[in-house]
């Protein structure tokens, strides 16, 4: 019995890791979403086309018919995508219209011309309109596909003018099997998609702190790659939920205001978590493992990646009473080691206050209004770099340049591209197989479908062949294992299918891949199958990617680089918009509208997400190892640059009269961040005057922003510094320390820790009558923790204040009572 439940228990718990590892995988569950509803609607039109050719037309072959309607319902079930019942309704009454429009045009092409060259030449002059129609939104995208699909079916199968009304019927079963699963089986569920993708966020962040343990316990330059890797995937879905949040009928149990509120500051704390690991295992400087601080630091992370935030707090105080009875430790580990600490009890504290529905900006936020700042698709997916790309006028005169004196519309520019490319591919791939040409067809068409730059479709054209030739390679022993079955050819349809929707946004090549093996399958249960064409299939696909690549290099060209300086400037420009709006409230006092705040550094991290994906593609391409460190480099320093930002906003939120002496610091980095979005006057105030001392907790995250800033400027550029803090120096807190009898405790220890750089503020020790009295020359908000021998340690945050003294009294617990975190009371400034 005890085997068994041991078996059981592991498989549970089994199961529960894949969960989460799925979860974080496809935020929302979005992507599994739309495979799942392909694969149904595929499986279900399949199912349906058989019988109803053995209804309506017995002794029909129905062969014909099922691939046909299995592909327009693969393409239906797009239907998904759309947000209301509405618009279900009237994308499922119009997709087999597209789809019967472009068969007819086929069929009737075919009956003029026969097979040869002139019905190729029909096909890319069906091609523009059906890339064209794209300008009038994702719907259209879908409904040009479908109906340029059917003209491809028909030139391929080559069907007479007599079965056109039998196709007809065909392509509407399937229309209809498609619209009924999505009005009625796949429904927009925006909450359950909210609810998944914020079950997302904490498995990703759990992920995180995983690597962080691992990095920390064996440094290694493989591992801080993917501790930044999560860390970057960890942002990305820090904005699904900001698209989430904007959906009407999402309806969180919080207000979007609040959510928005708690999620910045969860971030803002595991950015803090990610740089103090990064910064104790840089190369040169790498805290030792056995150090008693590493190891306790290791055991923290791992509890915050087991989720639990009250052990993980637990052993981030114990974290700083053994630091301050360590002073020996090297300052720079022990700065990191108690920013490290400072940041798990935030984020345990944000945590708790998540859980209970408490907080302090609770009522505010509720009353406030919530702007979304980024849309998130039906599937899952955020805005690419289609928007900067409408801006753009392509590079150089190029082939038919006339068209390019101004910027043309994303799908005008891809229609010209893609019909030019498949007017030279047509008299190539008769070259290479007169039968099979349509292969090289069908790959420029789809290498054209999304790309918006040229280096993004060289990136799907070489993921297209890659996937083709693995395809190809696995596409001989699956055929030798089930040639011959019907049902099994099937089943590795569906299953194919399934996976490739679910994995092409990892990778575009997976779905390429997956179609191929299915495709061959398909092939062989017509009895179509020769070794010949595995060969031929390779050679036109990599013919037809080629061809793409060189036309979208020579005609109307537009370069991701000139995507990622537009992108570099909007990033920019935001940073500096959040500023002026910081600046504006230390100026006149007013903080009450800390949404507008919120919105403004979300706008900075959505901004900072598009460039990184309008730069990527550069880095992918790039052929010197050099120039790829370079671009990573510059794309780490700007999301260094949003990580800052979040920072300077929680900081914000939580003492905002802290600020009001550094006002003309950070109208100074406003500055600074709108020249640099114009690179003809990227440089500083002319009156900037170095900062005197050290960074403290108010001017730290002041401090990193300019240093980010600075890097940003051209080669030869001045280095300007942040101007003089007219905040005098020196502050106190005072209280007692009790235990929970009331009897006052002797000799606590109580320290301040500055949150931002993990420095040592201020330490003092209590008197017998459990009095302290804490006197800092850092003003600001600190991390307050309060030790005593016999006791459990207890944290909390206050504001240190030269102008006003605070005062806090603290109860402490009894050692290995973890019933509560102890209890304070703050009077502080704040």
């Amino acid at each position: 019995m005890s085997s068994t439940n041991a078996t059981s228990g592991a498989a549970a718990g089994w199961a529960a890791r894949l969960a989460k590892r799925l979860a974080a995988m496809d935020p929302g569950l979005a992507r599994w979403r739309v495979a799942w509803a392909a694969t149904v609607s595929m499986g279900v039109a399949l199912a349906v086309e058989f019988a109803y050719v053995r209804l309506a037309f017995p002794g029909r072959s129905a062969q014909t018919a099922m691939l046909l309607g299995a592909v327009a319902a693969m393409q239906g079930s797009a239907l998904v995508l759309q947000r209301s019942a509405a618009a279900r309704l009237r994308f499922g009454l119009t997709q087999p219209v597209a789809a019967g429009a472009g068969l007819s045009a086929g069929v009737l092409a075919h009956a003029a011309f026969g097979s040869g060259w002139q019905l190729d030449c029909a096909l890319v002059v069906a091609t523009f309109p059906a890339v064209a129609v794209r300008r009038f939104g994702p719907a259209f995208s879908v409904l040009g596909l479908m109906g340029w699909a059917g003209f491809y079916i028909a030139t391929i199968f080559a069907p007479p003018l007599s079965d056109l009304p039998f196709l007809l019927s065909a392509e509407a079963v399937s229309g209809v099997c498609a619209g009924a699963l999505a009005l009625v089986l796949f429904r927009h569920r925006p909450r359950a998609s909210l609810r998944h993708v914020l079950r997302a966020w904490h498995a990703q962040a759990a992920a995180v702190f995983r690597r962080a343990e691992r990095l920390l316990d064996e440094p290694g330059a493989r591992r801080r790659d993917g501790l930044a890797s999560r860390h970057g995937r960890l942002a990305h879905t820090a904005l699904v939920v900001e698209g989430w949040l904007a959906d009407p009928g999402a309806d969180a149990n919080e207000s979007a205001v609040l959510a928005r509120h708690r999620l910045i500051g969860s971030q803002s704390a595991i950015d803090t978590i990610v740089a103090s690991v990064l910064s104790l295992t840089v190369a040169g400087r790498k805290a030792s493992p056995d150090d008693p601080g590493v190891r306790a630091a290791v055991e923290t992370l791992r509890r915050l990646a087991q989720s639990d935030h009250r052990g993980a707090r637990r052993g981030a105080l114990r974290l700083l009473d053994l630091l301050s009875q360590h002073p020996d430790t090297h300052e720079d580990t022990c700065g990191d080691l108690r920013r490290l600490s400072t940041a798990v009890i935030a984020l345990a504290d944000a945590e708790a206050a998540r859980a209970d529905g408490t907080g302090a900006l609770r009522e505010a936020a509720e009353a406030a209004r919530f702007t979304p700042v980024v849309a998130v698709a039906a599937s899952g997916a955020l805005p690419g770099a289609a928007g900067p790309a409408a801006a753009i006028r392509p590079r150089g005169a190029g082939l038919l340049g006339c068209l390019g004196r101004k910027p043309l519309s994303l799908p005008m520019r891809q229609a010209v591209q893609t019909t030019v490319a498949m007017a030279l591919t047509v008299p190539l791939g008769r070259l290479v197989s007169p039968a099979q040409s349509y292969w090289s067809l069908i790959a420029v068409f789809i290498v054209f479908l999304g790309p918006a730059t040229r280096e993004e479709l060289a990136v799907k054209g070489r993921d297209r062949v890659v996937g083709t030739l693995a395809g190809v390679v696995a596409a001989v022993p699956v055929n030798h294992l089930i040639h011959g079955d019907t049902a099994a050819v099937i089943v590795v349809a569906l299953v194919s299918c399934l996976l490739g929707h679910f994995l092409v946004n990892l990778s575009y090549s997976y779905m390429a891949f997956f179609i191929t093996v299915c495709v061959f399958q398909l092939y062989a249960n017509m009895h179509q199958y020769e070794t010949g064409m595995l060969v031929t299939r390779i050679t036109e696909t990599a013919l037809g990617a080629a061809v793409a690549i060189a036309v979208a290099a020579l005609v109307l060209p537009v370069s991701a680089r000139d995507i990622a300086d537009v992108a570099r400037r909007r990033y920019l420009r935001s940073v500096g918009q959040l500023l002026d709006d910081i600046e504006t409230s230390v100026a006149t006092g007013e903080w009450h509208d800390e949404a507008r705040l919120g919105m403004r550094s979300r706008i900075a991290d959505e901004h900072a997400r598009q460039l990184t994906a309008a730069a990527r593609p550069l880095a992918q391409l790039s052929w010197t190892p050099t120039n790829r460190e370079r671009i990573r480099a510059g794309l780490e320093g700007h999301a260094a640059l949003a990580s800052r930002l979040r920072g300077l906003t929680v900081s914000l939120f939580q003492a905002p009269n802290a600020f009001s002496q550094e006002g003309a610091a950070i109208r100074y980095l406003a500055h600074l961040a709108h020249s640099l979005a114009e690179p003809r006057t990227a440089r500083g105030p002319e009156n900037a005057h170095p900062l005197k001392g050290e960074p403290n907790p108010v001017t730290h995250h002041l401090h990193q922003i300019a240093e980010l800033l600075h890097a940003a400027l051209p080669a030869g550029s001045p280095l300007p510094s942040l101007p003089d803090s007219d905040r005098p120096d020196g502050a106190v807190l005072s209280g007692y320390v009790r235990a929970r009898t009331g009897a006052p405790i002797d000799g606590a220890t109580v320290i301040a820790t500055d949150p931002g750089s993990g420095a040592l503020a201020a330490r003092t020790r209590g008197g017998t009558d459990g009095l302290y009295r804490l006197r800092s020359h850092t003003p600001g908000v600190h991390m307050i923790t309060v030790s005593a021998p016999a006791h459990e340690p207890l944290a909390t945050w206050a504001l240190l204040d030269h102008e006003r003294p605070g005062t806090a009294d603290f109860v402490l617990d009894p050692a290995g009572d973890d019933t509560g975190p102890g209890q304070h009371v703050v009077d502080d400034p704040r």
